[in-house]
């Protein structure tokens, strides 16, 4: 498989899930009665979600349990950077030393609490998407082709028109994916 394929796929899994965080805990957490709720806050903690379900529903590409690790990673470093952000007398635009509130470096314990939280959360989300993604597959095996083509397995001509199915196939019989669904 191209590296740039397999940094599509890996940014594409990292945005699938921090986009559903983030609009959880932004409606619940974050949320309050002095921020507007206008086009651009909707447009930023909630339309992004909306977008990247629907990419999981139309696009085929697989979902793998393993591949959690990859939004955990990414939620990682950006704990890291919020606390060099903090160590670096980082501040809002009004003046307060953190970026978010619920990550207050000042209070350690608490934003200790949200990082073990947001990891739950992203791995709760994570099956969330996988259990969609199986559905989506065995809907598909159903109603509109007993042979399923699952991304970059098929070693049919897909360039040239000769597939009856969904795939994003990058050349000819590539293994990026397997037929046998390994976790």
């Amino acid at each position: 498989m191209p590296n740039t394929f397999k940094v599509y796929w890996m940014l594409h899994n990292i945005t699938l899930i921090l986009s559903v965080c983030i609009t959880i805990i932004y409606w619940t957490i974050l949320h309050n009665e002095t921020m507007p709720v206008d086009p651009n806050n909707i447009l930023i903690h909630a339309c992004n979600c909306v977008f990247m379900f629907l990419d999981l529903i139309i696009v085929a590409y697989p979902v793998r349990i393993w591949h959690v690790l990859q939004p955990i990673t990414f939620g990682l470093v950006y704990c890291l950077f919020s606390l060099i952000y903090y160590a670096a007398d980082g501040t809002d635009r009004f003046g307060r030393p953190y970026i978010y509130n619920v990550l207050d470096w000042n209070e350690p314990g608490k934003a200790m609490v949200t990082v073990v939280g947001t990891i739950l959360l992203a791995m709760i989300v994570h099956m969330l998407m996988f259990a969609i993604y199986k559905l989506r597959v065995k809907i598909y095996l159903r109603y509109f082709n007993h042979k399923p083509i699952i991304p970059t397995n098929s070693t049919l001509q897909l360039q040239t028109g000769k597939c009856d199915g969904i795939s994003m196939v990058y050349g000819n019989d590539n293994k990026a994916f397997s037929i046998g669904e390994r976790y």
